[in-house]
């Protein structure tokens, strides 16, 4: 279950939000946030 706590640390609430949405952005994949949202 470290696999959760690498997440919270690599990836803040918000902030990789938008760096996720630039990079799906690119592949047409938004419609992946809004799964994971």
């Amino acid at each position: 279950m470290k696999q959760e706590n690498l997440t919270e640390e690599y990836f803040m609430p918000g902030d990789w939000i938008e760096i996720a949405n630039k990079i799906l952005k690119e592949r047409g994949a938004v419609l992946v946030l809004g799964a994971i949202d």
